[in-house]
């Protein structure tokens, strides 16, 4: 047994300990993707950081925790405590566990355009499940991911930063294949309506329809911004922007909800639950641009799929969300008030045709990409 674990320990598969990093051995920790929601929180009660970003692989992907503005210039450690596939109740459940373990002065969270309820921590679908270091020493997982992780050196990339920024599918090709999933599959779930895409109609004549409004429930919001405001935590709620192709489904298919009512409602809330104080910030990041924009293509720059940013696009949010905006760069978010959210939709619909118009092989992309991700 202690054989077992003096291996486990020098290995080290999970990359809890972080002390020995030999090229060839054990540098590429192979198997941390796997565990991570295993091992993420134990990192973060040991290391104890003061910057975090919380989430799904939105932001695990797209926010470098390391950005000098979400650090202040280095003076706050920063740690990306998103997970990949994490829905609200875990992203709330993760929230509250990184304030009662490290001393958190700055958080950026992951919002959508949705039920925002409060989470019961306690149920098994939310609860954190940590490792013990008797797992991570002594338990036959932890001896077969050693092995693995030995064996798979020189055969895979490194799928984390130290800080825990996902890579996800950056150094991978076929993001434009990716796309044609994506959409294809987005295609088949609802009722959409090509006739005018087939057409080639112009972005003034393709409506983009507001969905059914309905009252949410953004008691989980609440719950999270009035945390943050009793512990004196720097917050910025944050909706992700997606690449325009992704944006223009909500023309051609039947959306489930009115978005912009929605971000009424968040942003009322924020305001109410954070009685004015301005360290407590809701943005959203939308709109057709020459980043949003990309043209689609095998190896992109700035995206990863329609919904995976890389992290240049997540910097640039980080600067603006933080006070330092990117010199040169469009300004793709807005910080949300109630009383806003008109004007941040009215603009997003003019700059969608004049970009559109300006764009003539926007179309013909999207038809490409649509007609080959339904397998004609």
């Amino acid at each position: 047994m202690g054989g077992v674990g003096l291996l486990n320990r020098v290995v080290d598969p999970f990359w809890y300990y972080r002390d020995v990093a030999i090229e060839g051995f054990n540098a590429v920790k192979t198997k941390f993707r796997r565990f991570e929601r295993h091992v993420k929180p134990a990192i973060l009660a040991r290391e104890r950081p003061e910057a975090v970003t919380l989430g799904s692989s939105l932001t695990e992907v797209g926010f470098d925790p390391l950005n000098p503005a979400f650090t202040d210039h280095g003076r706050l450690t920063g740690f990306n405590f998103a997970v990949a596939a994490a829905q609200w109740q875990i992203i709330q459940c993760y929230f509250k566990y990184a304030i009662g373990h490290a001393p958190i002065k700055r958080a950026v969270v992951e919002v959508r355009p949705m039920d925002l309820a409060d989470a019961d921590c306690a149920v098994p679908e939310a609860a954190l499940d940590i490792a013990t270091p008797a797992q991570l020493l002594f338990s036959t997982r932890a001896l077969k991911a050693s092995i693995e992780t030995i064996q798979g050196q020189g055969k895979e990339r490194p799928s984390h930063t130290r800080e825990g920024q996902y890579f996800y599918a950056r150094y991978d090709p076929g993001v434009e294949s990716r796309f044609r999933e994506i959409l294809g599959r987005r295609l088949k779930k609802g009722q959409c309506d090509l006739a005018a895409l087939r057409q080639g109609v112009s972005a003034a004549l393709l409506p983009m329809k507001d969905g059914p409004m309905r009252q949410l429930d953004l008691s989980g919001l609440r719950k999270v911004v009035r945390i943050a405001r009793a512990k004196g935590i720097e917050l910025r709620l944050v909706v992700h922007p997606r690449h325009a192709y992704d944006y223009e489904m909500d023309a051609l298919c039947p959306a489930a909800i009115d978005q912009w009512d929605v971000l009424r409602q968040m942003a009322s809330v924020v305001h109410e639950a954070s009685g004015g104080d301005d360290r407590i910030q809701l943005w959203a990041f939308v709109g057709y641009d020459t980043i949003t924009g990309e043209p689609v293509s095998a190896n992109m720059k700035l995206w990863q799929d329609p919904l995976h940013l890389n992290f240049e696009i997540g910097d640039i949010m980080l600067n603006a969300m933080f006070g330092r905006p990117s010199p040169g760069s469009p300004n793709i978010g807005r910080r949300v008030f109630p009383e806003n959210v008109d004007a941040i939709r009215r603009d997003f619909l003019e700059g969608r045709e004049s970009f559109i118009k300006a764009n003539p092989w926007f179309y013909p992309g999207l038809r490409t990409l649509l007609s080959q991700g339904r397998g004609s």
